[in-house]
């Protein structure tokens, strides 16, 4: 695990250093961070651009959100210089439904959605999460801090689709701060925070609604669990056995 976004910046700027003539890197054009990481490589740097990106749309993708669209156009672009076939990594990428524990669909229970994304370990990916919904949202968020800055949620607090904030674990009191602008609920245990962001959807969904119950601890899991993985089974186990 990186100590700090700064280490994990240099991390990447280490492997980009250490490239030959014949290598490749492929960045984001639009990412700064991509941008200074590219130009320590003396291979060949390959720009991404998902905005004219023209193999596959957004909408064509079954995971939520566009930093997902993001990663799906990034592996596309590299299978296409590998020479890989066009229409067979369109039907692949829009096959793939995602990885267990990262935005990983559960339950849908009469139109409220269960998303478990465990595998978020820190502010940038539970932010990532809230902006992945536009219709209304309740996250569940906590456990042990890493040390990472918390002012990237500031901004996803203020999403008028983020309906509830329910903080479990602790560093609820550094996501309080952080999510000073949305509606919250602190509980003391996971199960807890399940029920009760499925009875404040039930309360608070109006006919025809789609709600997400998003998963999205943005912490480390060792307050309370072994793992990530631990604590991503035991909200599936949870969700699953919610009496609908």
């Amino acid at each position: 695990a990186h100590a700090s976004f700064v280490e994990y910046v240099k991390a990447k700027g280490e492997i980009a250093a250490h490239q030959k003539k014949q290598d490749v890197v492929f960045y984001f054009s639009d990412n700064a961070y991509a941008v200074d990481i590219a130009k320590q490589s003396r291979g060949r740097q390959i720009a991404i651009q998902p905005d004219v990106f023209t193999l596959f749309s957004q909408t064509d993708i079954k995971m939520p959100g566009m930093h997902n669209y993001r990663n799906a156009v990034m592996a596309a672009s590299v299978a296409l210089y590998l020479g890989c076939d066009p229409s067979h990594i369109k039907q692949v990428v829009c096959r793939f439904s995602g990885n267990p524990l990262r935005l990983q669909k559960v339950r849908d229970a009469k139109n409220i959605l269960f998303y478990n994304d465990s595998a978020s370990t820190n502010p940038v990916s539970t932010a990532a999460a809230v902006r992945a919904f536009e219709t209304p949202t309740i996250v569940i968020a906590g456990g042990r801090d890493k040390g990472f800055s918390y002012d990237v949620l500031q901004d996803v607090a203020r999403r008028p689709a983020l309906a509830h904030v329910i903080l479990v674990g602790e560093n609820v009191r550094m996501l309080s701060k952080a999510f000073a602008r949305a509606e919250v609920t602190v509980v003391p245990t996971l199960e807890k925070a399940v029920h009760t962001a499925f009875r404040y959807a039930v309360k608070k969904r109006k006919k025809g609604e789609r709600w997400n119950i998003v998963f999205s601890p943005g912490a480390a899991s060792f307050d309370q669990f072994k793992d990530y993985k631990e604590r991503g089974k035991k909200f599936n186990e949870i969700v699953k056995k919610l009496n609908i």
